[in-house]
């Protein structure tokens, strides 16, 4: 796999110009040749390439060209499985704290805030243009960390109750239903260096890239079953 990151371009340039690339559609091995032709003239005349090509978002989106609809349905489609990965995941706890108390499963204000605010981050993070600022990066990591962790710490208050067999079936719903829609969506198309020989080792496709899609469809149900295991055998988590 290339990283764009590895290359003679300065990163603040190369990782939104890919970053880019990649949100708009454009395949693993046009990225990689964009990256490298932007690499060879900014060798051969000196310039940089903010210079020679301008804004790596701008430049990139001249390159790939895509209707904002067809990019809204692209978005859409990358963060409803996502979603619901982590509304199912949300859930478990308190769920499997109830089914532990023999009592209703109770959910708090704080963490449907804290659902919200994970569903916020991960959509600015599907912004490349953020990347580029890393002062604001940095504090929405920060913020949105915060409220994550800290929003049903701070607001216990009740906002709902269900039967605990209706809340474990939802959210193991919720959970596969993720990553049957992972297992059709994500995308392994890796990044490749048009330069790199077919017959050198690793110029094929790696482990990695073999294994990374189907960690990151099952990655919500591992979770679910280590925050269980965790709110089964931890008396007192906060839900």
């Amino acid at each position: 796999m290339f990283d764009p990151a590895k290359t003679s371009l300065p990163q603040s340039w190369s990782i939104p110009f890919a970053m880019t690339l990649r949100s708009l559609g454009v395949s693993g091995a046009a990225i990689g040749a964009a990256v490298r032709e932007v690499e060879s003239h900014c060798a051969e005349s000196g310039q940089s390439p903010i210079d020679a090509f301008g804004d790596p978002v701008e430049y990139a989106g001249s390159l790939a060209p895509q209707a904002p609809a067809a990019h809204g349905e692209k978005l859409v489609s990358a963060l409803a499985p996502t979603a619901l990965g982590l509304a199912g995941l949300m859930l478990t706890t308190p769920a499997v704290e109830a089914w532990r108390r023999g009592g209703a499963v109770v959910v708090s204000a704080g963490l449907c805030l804290s659902f919200v605010a994970t569903l916020l981050v991960v959509i600015a993070l599907v912004n490349p243009q953020l990347h580029r600022r890393r002062v604001g990066l940095s504090v929405l990591a920060t913020l949105g960390t915060l409220v994550v962790i800290g929003a049903p710490l701070v607001w216990p208050t009740q906002a709902l109750t269900a039967p605990v067999p209706l809340c474990l079936g939802i959210a193991a719903l919720a959970v596969f239903g993720s990553t049957a829609w992972h297992r059709g969506s994500v995308d392994p198309d890796a990044i490749t260096d048009p330069l790199a020989r077919v017959d050198q080792p690793g110029a094929a496709r790696g482990g990695f890239e073999r294994v990374f899609p189907i960690v990151t469809a099952w990655l919500f149900p591992i979770l679910a079953v280590l925050l269980g295991l965790l709110a089964w055998f931890v008396p007192g988590r906060v839900s």
